[in-house]
């Protein structure tokens, strides 16, 4: 390691890092080098550097939920539900 390298801990289940590891040793390349990588593009890129494909955040999930909160600045939201108000729910059940 270099004077400005340093070491970054990090947790995962030890199946992901065994696959991710046989991959990028098959790309010709270390996990470490592999997480360097992503560090570094994030960083260019300002933010994650790959499409999240999951639905929530999806822009018609977003813009769900700004109509939503957009509602709720004006008064629109007519009751909210805390979990207190669900334990109770629960409970009379």
């Amino acid at each position: 390691m270099s004077a400005d390298t340093v070491q970054v801990k990090a947790m995962v289940d030890r199946e992901t890092k065994e696959r991710a590891a046989e991959l990028f040793e098959h790309l010709g390349f270390s996990l470490s080098t592999a997480i360097s990588m992503f560090l570094h593009q994030s960083v260019i890129e300002g933010g994650v550097p790959f499409q999240n494909n999951d639905p929530f955040y999806s822009d018609s999930n977003k813009a769900a939920l700004d109509r939503a909160l957009e509602q709720e600045a004006r008064g629109e939201v007519a009751a909210r539900t805390t979990a207190r108000d669900f334990d109770g729910l629960i409970e009379s059940l």
